[in-house]
Formats: C-alpha cells, sequence, structure tokens
C-alpha cells in the first residue's frame, strides 16, 4: 500500500506515535507498505516553525531527513499533475496544504494518512 503522511501524522510519527491510531501505526509500519512525505509537508512545517508554531526534535530538516534514513520514507515533490488534480477536488477553498496533499493522494493513488475529517470532503482515500 502507498501511504502518503499528513503534515500532523508525520509530525506524531516522530515526536508521539502514541498520537497516532494504532491502525495507521500498524499501516506504517507495515513492510509491505511504501511511506512517502510530501515536499508540501516540509513547505507547512518550515512555515509553522518559523513562525514559531512548531517545536521539533530539531530542525525540519534534520527530522526529515532521519525519518527518510531511518524508515526509508520517500520525498513526494510537487509535479504539474498534482497541481492539476488540486483544481478537480470538490469544493472551494479550505486549507490549501490540505487540499494539495489530498490532490497527490488522488493523483498518485495513494492512501492519506489523516485524522482530519475535512480532508474526507475531497474524496480522497484516507486512513485512519
Amino acid at each position: 500500500m502507498k501511504l502518503l503522511l499528513d503534515t500532523h501524522a508525520f509530525i506524531w510519527w516522530d515526536k508521539a506515535p502514541d498520537r497516532l491510531s494504532g491502525r495507521a501505526l500498524r499501516a506504517i509500519n507495515r513492510s509491505s507498505s511504501e511511506v512517502f512525505l510530501s515536499v508540501v509537508s516540509l513547505w507547512e512545517m518550515a512555515l509553522k516553525s518559523a513562525a514559531g508554531k512548531l517545536e521539533l526534535r530539531g530542525t525540519v530538516r534534520e527530522r526529515v531527513e532521519v525519518q527518510l534514513e531511518e524508515n526509508a520514507f520517500r520525498l513526494l515533490p510537487i509535479e504539474p499533475a498534482h497541481v492539476w488534480a488540486f483544481d478537480q477536488l470538490p469544493g472551494a477553498g479550505g486549507d490549501p496544504f490540505d487540499r494539495m496533499l489530498g490532490a497527490q493522494a488522488v493523483h498518485e493513488g495513494m492512501v492519506l494518512v489523516t485524522r482530519d475529517a475535512r480532508v474526507r470532503g475531497l474524496r480522497v482515500r484516507t486512513l485512519w
């Protein structure tokens, strides 16, 4: 299964895994799962960190690099096709980071690991 971590899911995985659901933890830990972190989440974390709204166990770069190495997470870049998929999601407005993660998940055939119920309104396959 191809999983795309929502930003909060990545932060909790790294900092407080007990905040993740048992189902999410099992899916991320499953050896057959491919786990991705979007560049969108890096951007969101960098913005929140710079504004003093996010505290990690190091810099965003350090925490991401550790997780990529230790857990074989893969980075998902933002491609033009993701932007076109963003435009096809139902509704308007909402958090642009969530919408882009949803668009990426839909376009790439991934399951978005998220606790955010609002994302489900985007018709994205989710797991929590």
